[in-house]
Parts: structure tokens; sequence; C-alpha cells
């Protein structure tokens, strides 16, 4: 890419940057930054710089546990975390030097809030490109997209309306559950979490049949991928997420996390008629799963976990093309049902107008097991079986249905996409997350007259 020297580059990862930098030369690198040898200047901020207000810095009332301040339906509002003084100090300085900047945030809702973020608190006012691809390999950034970044300016909305729903249904949940089991101790609940504890009690009550997704013809998305990883090699979904991140940086795959499962054609064509190298470093010469794609031309030696997550993929492109996958073992895990279940939330809706809509998933793809391990840490559930212990069933029972169904979230979804796609402000959207939060505690409230 062409660029003056004055040029910034922003992303939200030392991983996107590095992969960056050597698609655009390397010539020195930081703690800090990129120095690419054209003179661009690439820049992260090491993940999120904005946290969320807590209840008391909205009211100082609100440190407090009290039936009556319920709901808490404030407008959204968030701060720099204290952490990151430094990375936006030095953003922001770089900000006042350049007369160029580039938005190269991860290809999803979050990339483009968090680096829309540094530039906004950076007090950059003037305009902004931004850089589209699906991958880090040089042959992909050779000519990459620039386009405005105004034209995104929605995705980072519903990104905003996501987050503020998250914190009003469960900083309300949590309150209105604890004051009602009259405990002192906090008892956590959300808008993921609640519907997560509903699936693992269904599955509980009625196991699916054993599918083995290491060798059932689907297209990947990130649950499927997980699952498959648990499959195949026992590889945690958390692993499953930091192998294919390193995989994503090193331009091997396309970027892994994703609720998509539809293939982009041109990226089909593109990558079929590539060559493959015969030094392949893993068995197997196949060409794409889904929308992660297999990148060629890369020359390191990969982890055993990367490997575990290639192979997947590469079992997978086999069977988009045809061909015959790699004979691998598969093993059971419950682990894996659950996260398939996850990726198909239409399945356990209690609505059948909403069965149709079964590639609507619980959760974002790099926070699931994040959620899965506050509920094991709260004492809801069994972490080996998976199974709800009796806290845990309790809890939930408090809950209304429409909080822990898993086609309320399929809804809510489907709103945060609408925001995204201008069909929804996102001031209507926080006008119906409010009422919405008013008739839970509404529901709840009525549920404890009721004992």
């Amino acid at each position: 890419m062409e660029a003056p020297e004055d040029t910034l580059i922003l992303t939200n990862t030392p991983g996107m940057a590095m992969g960056l930098g050597r698609a655009f030369g390397i010539k020195t690198v930081s703690d800090s930054q990129v120095i690419t040898r054209k003179g661009t200047r690439i820049l992260w901020s090491k993940g999120s710089i904005m946290r969320h207000y807590t209840p008391g810095e909205y009211r100082p009332k609100w440190k407090n546990y009290r039936l009556t301040d319920l709901p808490i339906t404030p407008d959204p509002k968030f701060k720099p975390i204290s952490g990151a003084r430094e990375s936006l100090a030095r953003i922001k300085t770089a900000l006042q030097s350049t007369s160029r900047v580039i938005h190269a945030g991860t290809p999803d809702h979050s990339g483009q809030y968090l680096v829309n973020n540094l530039i906004h608190e950076g007090g950059w006012d003037g305009p902004v490109e931004r850089l589209l691809t699906h991958s880090l390999h040089p042959a992909d950034l050779a000519s990459p997209t620039l386009v405005p970044n105004e034209s995104f300016k929605r995705l980072a909305e519903a990104e905003t309306c996501r987050i503020h729903a998250d914190w009003l249904i469960g900083i309300n949940l949590s309150r209105m559950l604890t004051l009602m089991a009259n405990q002192d101790t906090p008892l956590p609940a959300g808008r993921v979490m609640t519907v997560l504890m509903e699936l693992m009690r269904l599955l509980s009550r009625d196991k699916p049949q054993k599918v083995c997704t290491c060798t059932k013809p689907a297209l990947l998305d990130t649950a499927h991928l997980q699952a498959a990883c648990l499959h195949l090699g026992g590889t945690s979904p958390e692993k499953t997420i930091l192998a294919a991140q390193s995989l994503y940086e090193s331009g091997i795959i396309s970027y892994p996390f994703t609720d998509q499962n539809t293939v982009n054609a041109d990226l089909w064509e593109r990558h079929r008629q590539q060559p493959v190298p015969e030094d392949l470093p893993v068995s197997g010469k196949n060409l794409q799963s889904g929308i992660m794609l297999l990148q060629t031309g890369y020359g390191r030696r990969l982890k055993p976990d990367e490997e575990t997550v290639l192979r997947c993929i590469m079992n997978q492109e086999s069977r988009a093309w045809h061909l015959p996958p790699k004979a691998a073992s598969c093993q059971e895990s419950s682990l894996a049902d659950l996260y398939l279940a996850m990726a198909h939330a239409g399945d356990w809706a209690k609505s059948p107008d909403l069965a149709h809509q079964k590639d609507v998933q619980i959760g974002t793809a790099r926070a699931r097991h994040s959620t899965l391990e506050r509920i094991f840490e709260a004492g809801y559930a069994e972490r080996h079986s998976l199974t709800l212990t009796d806290k845990g069933l309790k809890a939930l029972g408090m809950v209304p249905e429409s909080a822990k169904d898993p086609g309320t979230f399929m809804l809510w979804d489907t709103a945060i996409a609408s925001v995204a796609s201008g069909t929804l402000s996102s001031h209507q959207f926080m006008q119906r997350i409010h009422g919405y939060v008013a008739d839970l505690m509404d529901a709840l409230q009525r549920s404890k007259k009721a004992c």
C-alpha cells in the first residue's frame, strides 16, 4: 500500500499490527508501534480502552442494592479504563502529528467499535479511511480496499447497543435476584448467562444424538470450529480462540471470529486458483471452509493447538471440494454439544415461528467461554458434567420465562442487527430495551408477592 510518511494506521491488537506491518514492509518495531518501510506508523490499543459506567458512577445511591431503585435504566455512558492512559496518550500524540488516519480494526462490530473509540478519545476530527480485508495474508493486503469510515458508523452503534443491553439486563436481573434471595453476595445474571444456563438445563434433560462435527459436512463458523476442535483433539474453546487468533494474525486463515457460515464467492474463487506449496507443514492441501480460508504461502511450524484448528478447517474444506478428508478419531464431548446448541438458538426457542432462524448464535464468538466460566465460578453448574447445581436451578427458576428463552435472545439479536443495517435507530433500540427491563422487574416483583 502506497502511503505518505505521515499516515497513521490504528488497530486493536498487537498481532494485527504485526500482520499489517509484515504486509506493508516492517522497518522497525517497538513495544508501542510498527513503522513500515514507507514510514507509515501502525499503533494498537491492546484491547478495549473503554468500560461501562458502574451504577455508582451514574448515581451514588445506586452503589447499594435497593428494590425501590429498580429498574435502573440510564442512557449508556463509557469512560477510559485506568490502564489505558498510556496507550491513549501515545495515540493522541500520534494523531496530532499525522494528516491521514486509517482504521484497521478487526472486520466485525467489535473491531469497528474499539478503533472508533481510539480515534474519538484521541481527539481526531478529520476524515478516516476504513481498511477492509478478511485476512492478513500479504496477497490480500497488496491492494487493500479503503473506504470512508463513516460508512460503518452503524456497526459501532450496534455494538454500543449490545454492550448497554447486556449491562442493563445483567445489572437489574442480578440485583433483583439477590434481593429476592436475601443474599449478601450478589447473584450474577445476564442476557447471555441466563440463556446459556437454560441451554445447559435443556441439554441435561434431552441429550442430543451424538454428532461428530469433525465429520459433519457443514460450513465452519466459530462455534462449530470450537466444537470440532473439542471432538478432534480435546482442545478447549479458549485455546481454540487463541490458536485461531494466532493463525489469523500470521496470515494463515481469514478472520475466524464470526457467526457467519456462508461462503464469500470472490474469496472462494481467488483461493481456489492459488497454488499450494509442497512444503505445507500440515498434512492436507485443500482450500476453504466457510468464511475461514486457508491462506497459502506461510512458512512457520504450527503449534499443537494451531494444528488442531487447521486440521478441522481442512477437513471441512475437503468436503467443500468433495475430497476425502484426513481420517480422524472423534471424541465424545458434552462441551462440544453445548457449543453446537449455542450455534443454533432456533432449535431451542419456545416460539415455533423462530425455529427457522437456526443460525442465530448465543453470545459472541470471543466471550462464550468467559460467560461459561462465570457460571462455574458462581457455583451454578458442575464443570465436568455441565449440569446445573441446586443453586443454579434455584436461580434459574426465579427468572421470568422471557429472560431465559433463547427466542428472546434471538429477537434482541435481530434488533441489534437492525441497528447495524440502519432499519432501527439506536434511540429506538434503547427505548425498547428500557421497556423490556421495566417489564422484567415488574414480572419479578409480582412473582415475589405471589410467593
